[in-house]
């Protein structure tokens, strides 16, 4: 299954341009094989969507479906969601990738392609659950929702909020994370980049090389009070996550021979603070960038919003399905899983519109590591695949029957 759905290219190069409409497609039909009811809806159908202060514009999702199957219970007092995002990051240089990314490849233990961990595993797991249970002939009572949604790389999260407004489910396991820990917290945070112009042509770009240096400065005092809060904050303050509180994705300076007066500075940071407080401190920078680079002759002229403001959101660490999962994790999978928080965009949708009943488990690799997320050569181990599928299924069997 997980091959499959790696066959199929999902690449989301941002700024609303995704692809996963085939895989919505390759999903409907195999839960329509099964006999299980599924449906394939636009985010922007779902009632209230619109008008949500957590949505997103402009994420032109007309034509990318998300996914929706039920695995309906007999006799429900409440319900569970599953979730994972179908589109992927690009593959990028494919010369350095030593098997095909569009490709699922089972080579030594491990499946290979771009998704195999970030996140089309996650489907693979739905998919192979309602194969099971439906095959095997198990009866739920209460009523678990199997979904997969657009748009999660680069910002999006219109997906997971679509999710999150149709079904609302009084828990969600959002399977998008590493290591089988459960991520019970997520930081709020933004991706934005700045534009620096100067309003003469130019014959080379050290005077937009300078401006852009000088706007790295005042980021880095921005970024620094993140730094701080979240060295504080209870949840992160023993994680590596406060020393990424800052990070610079891309500083371009000059591509053409005719842009050697623009400058642009691609930079994503985390944080714990209210909405309205970050708001007003991105303001200030703003300000604070366009004094700096003024006396070169340089203007601030764009800022671009490459996410949406993520907020801050965090479930009880002591929530009964977390300590349930947990359990079933350790005693099925064979692995002390740890509750922590994490950076991770779309399970602060799911926490903040589930009422704090949301967390993100799964069998990522990190981002860092070779074969990673986002990586070439990404992949996912096949043991950790099926134990955490095993787990998953008993956490099911008993919060069914409790």
């Amino acid at each position: 299954m997980l091959c499959d759905m790696i066959d199929i290219n999902t690449e989301n190069h941002g700024s609303g341009n995704g692809n996963e409409a085939p895989l919505a497609a390759y999903l409907k039909e195999a839960y329509e094989a099964l006999g299980v009811p599924v449906e394939t809806y636009s985010p922007d159908e779902v009632e209230g969507i619109l008008q949500h202060p957590d949505y997103l514009p402009g994420r032109n999702l007309k034509d990318r479906p998300n996914v929706s199957a039920t695995l309906q219970g007999s006799a429900p007092t409440k319900s569970l969601l599953l979730a994972g995002h179908m589109d992927t990051v690009p593959v990028g240089d494919e010369s350095i990738w030593t098997v095909p990314p569009i490709k699922g490849t089972v080579k030594d233990g491990w499946i290979w392609g771009r998704g195999a961990n970030d996140d089309k595993f996650s489907l693979a797991v739905e998919l192979f659950l309602a194969k099971a249970f439906t095959e095997l002939g198990v009866s739920l009572k209460n009523t678990v929702y199997l979904g997969g949604y657009v748009d999660e790389e680069y910002g999006g999260g219109d997906g997971a909020l679509a999710l999150c407004l149709k079904h609302r489910a009084d828990f969600a396991i959002n399977m998008d994370s590493d290591y089988m820990d459960i991520i019970h917290c997520g930081v709020g945070g933004q991706r934005l980049a700045i534009v620096l112009r100067h309003p003469e042509p130019q014959d080379n770009c050290g005077i937009v090389m300078e401006g852009l240096y000088l706007a790295k400065r005042e980021i880095d005092k921005f970024g620094a009070r993140r730094c701080a809060e979240l060295a504080e904050n209870r949840y992160f303050k023993d994680t590596p996550i406060p020393k990424s509180a800052l990070r610079y994705m891309n500083i371009v300076s000059g591509t053409m021979t005719n842009d050697r007066h623009l400058g642009t500075l691609d930079f994503a940071f985390y944080t714990d603070r209210d909405a309205d407080v970050i708001k007003k401190e991105l303001n200030e920078l703003l300000e604070s960038i366009r004094a700096a680079v003024a006396p070169l002759g340089l203007v601030l002229d764009e800022v671009i919003y490459r996410s949406r403001l993520f907020r801050y959101a965090a479930s009880d660490k002591e929530h009964p399905e977390i300590l349930r999962l947990q359990k079933k994790i350790r005693e099925v999978a064979g692995k002390e899983s740890a509750v922590c928080g994490m950076c991770l965009s779309d399970l602060n949708i799911f926490i903040n519109n589930l009422n704090g009943n949301a967390v993100s488990c799964g069998v990522c690799l990190d981002f860092s590591v070779e074969g990673g997320a986002h990586q070439p050569d990404e992949r996912v181990s096949c043991d950790d695949l099926v134990a955490f599928t095993k787990a998953i299924a008993s956490y099911i069997w008993e919060w069914d029957n409790v």
